[in-house]
């Protein structure tokens, strides 16, 4: 929301642009507008964080299937991953038949509403006929009868070199066709312990085969952000060995917790310390109980908002949904909405200074002051770009400063996120029209494309928010003396005062021209010097034809650089933007006539 704008600043050339700068000898001071912004409290959809709803948990009928097949989360603010939690045997109930369909049509659902996908592929489900597909079991694969969940179930041996086999096998299948998807925000290793949560039951494990499951996911899943839990700390490392953890690091996974909501107080931040080490550099995941779990047990409902302290203590990125996503919002949406003004980033502008006037190839300075009042970094790329767009919406110049990321902005407690202020010269581009343009503002790609959206009203759609007004004026303005007559020619001189730093190879044209063409075009011999802030004096020398004579010619003259023209005629399509503009990027200069015995006459324009 944009809180007011006035002119409040002033800068002078060869300063800082700041607040109170004073005009020093010498330099021109200019008075720059202030516009100073409040977080809206919206929730926000970004990338790296967000609320992540377990459409499939274990079972294809829990919890996405169903709300229907137009389902995609619309009904729960600020959730912006679709988790898939899929046995083996269901992907590919026999070897090299792969059901992808499964998890494609409901990637394509959620993509097409803007939403990513999480994978978590497991072997183990504890029951008789989920997890590990049969016919691995028919291949020779070794496991044990278990009983877990109520039932009798077959774990694998996750060490069996027949079953590590059959697992990479369709393990690089998933990865050949995810890995690398625009849409994969991350991977939960989740081939070992029963609902892929770490935990066997037959027996335990050590490190050589944790190692070989996440190894395995990373060969597979080379680009993909993998997922390790917190039932990991379980595993006794060797000593002197890295703990599966500090392993996970190490291969560049992050950190889930599995329990929160699980357990009744005290059990609150159980494992937070062990997510201390991630969240400064990666996205820290957690992950709730069965809603219809917590549901019947008022120990847990009462203290729903310790979801939020949990968000707090592990600088979560990510949140569950672990159940209907509607009825949870309707339980709980004053911890829903307060942990979505605190969960990842949440990047503020709190104010923004700029030159209101430009030159059309000139530079806009602008001064940024931004807050992150989440509880994690911004890691996704965050450079900042500052639009300038037309009275029709149509974009005129697109500028990123290579410097202004806030991805370094520093992650604070509530209400005492600290600020930092960024100063940018933006270079405009060489083809400004003139007038008034209206100035936005976006976070994104260094290349400008807008990806992150900010708590600010008046958005337009593709993440770019305005925030004020430039006036684009000429580079340059032209005056004319009195031509004179040397020989057969005339001579025009003329000074140029340039306002800015032009292209080199400018030159500098005039035309001459009655009511119906052209008759003459001439370049200035002594133009290319023109390209320096300052005066200049110059001169155009021609010949005009006889059938010319007695006659009222309008001279108008610009600058132009070859670069701007293309095939095109360079003094209609590529001229610089003068001060004072006829409206073909050229100015007129006056009326000319010259008499037959060769006498020249001159009336300025006004």
């Amino acid at each position: 929301m944009l809180a007011f704008v006035s002119a409040a600043l002033v800068y002078c050339a060869g300063e800082s642009l700041g607040a109170g700068a004073e005009e020093e000898a010498g330099a021109t001071a200019q008075t720059f507008t202030v516009a100073r912004f409040a977080d809206n409290g919206a929730a926000l959809e970004n990338p790296g964080m967000g609320w992540v709803f377990h459409h499939y948990d274990n079972a294809l009928n829990a919890y996405g299937a169903p709300l229907g097949p137009a389902y995609v989360t619309n009904d729960f603010p600020g959730c912006t991953v679709a988790y898939l939690r899929l046995p083996w045997s269901v992907l590919e109930p026999r070897e090299n038949q792969f059901r992808w369909s499964v998890l494609d049509t409901v990637i394509q659902r959620y993509a097409a509403a803007g939403k990513s996908f999480a994978l978590c592929l497991t072997c183990f489900e504890g029951t008789p006929h989920q997890g590990t597909p049969m016919w691995v079991r028919d291949a020779g694969a070794k496991g044990s009868e278990v009983h877990a969940d109520g039932r009798t179930a077959w774990e694998p041996d996750y060490e069996d070199p027949i079953f590590m086999a059959k697992l990479e096998q369709f393990l690089r299948a998933a990865g050949a066709r995810y890995d690398g998807s625009p849409h994969l925000a991350f991977v939960d290793v989740g081939s070992f312990g029963i609902w892929g949560e770490m935990h066997p039951i037959a027996r335990k494990y050590g490190m050589t085969m944790f190692r070989q499951h996440v190894d395995l996911h990373r060969r597979c899943f080379p680009r993909a952000l993998l997922v390790i839990n917190d039932d990991a700390d379980r595993w006794v490392s060797e000593p002197g060995q890295m703990s599966p953890l500090e392993y996970g690091r190490s291969v560049g996974a992050t950190f889930r917790d599995n329990s929160i909501l699980v357990y009744e107080d005290p059990q609150v931040h159980k494992t937070a310390d062990l997510a201390q080490p991630f969240w400064p550099d990666r996205p820290v995941i957690l992950e709730m109980g069965h809603y219809w779990h917590i549901q019947p047990r008022p120990g847990l409902m009462e203290h729903f908002d310790r979801y939020l302290a949990d968000v707090e203590a592990y600088h979560a990125s990510y949140v569950s949904i672990h159940g209907p996503p509607a009825e949870i919002f309707r339980d709980h949406p004053q911890v829903v909405s307060a942990i979505n003004r605190r969960l990842g980033y949440r990047l503020n502008l709190v104010e923004l200074a700029w030159a209101p006037t430009v030159t059309s190839a000139g530079t806009l300075e602008v001064q940024a002051t931004w807050s992150n009042v989440g509880v994690a970094p911004c890691l996704p790329p965050s450079y900042v770009t500052y639009w300038l767009v037309d009275a029709d919406g149509h974009t005129l110049a697109c500028m990123t400063d290579p410097g202004a990321s806030l991805s370094d902005l520093p992650v604070g407690v509530p209400g005492a996120a600290q600020t930092v202020v960024q100063r940018s010269t933006l270079m405009l581009p060489y083809d400004l029209p003139a007038g008034d343009l209206e100035l936005r503002v976006s976070v994104g790609d260094i290349d400008g494309t807008p990806r992150i959206a900010l708590p600010l009203d008046g958005g337009d759609g593709q993440r770019r928010y305005p925030v004020g007004k430039v006036s684009v004026t000429g580079e340059y303005d032209v005056r004319a003396g009195q031509p004179a007559q040397s020989g057969e020619q005339v001579v025009l001189p003329v000074t140029w005062q340039v306002r800015n730093v032009l292209p080199g190879g400018t030159f500098a044209f005039c035309d001459v021209h009655d009511a119906d063409a052209t008759l003459l075009s001439v370049q200035s011999e002594r133009a290319a010097a023109i390209v320096a802030p300052g005066s200049y004096e110059d001169e155009f020398r021609f010949t005009l034809p006889a059938g010319a004579r007695d006659r009222d010619l309008q001279i108008s003259v610009g600058l132009v650089h070859d670069m701007l023209f293309g095939f095109g005629n360079a003094r209609e399509y590529g001229s610089l933007l003068p001060l004072r503009d006829s409206g073909q990027r050229r100015t007129t200069l006056g009326t000319l006539r010259q008499s037959r015995d060769g006498a020249v006459t001159f009336v300025p324009a006004s």
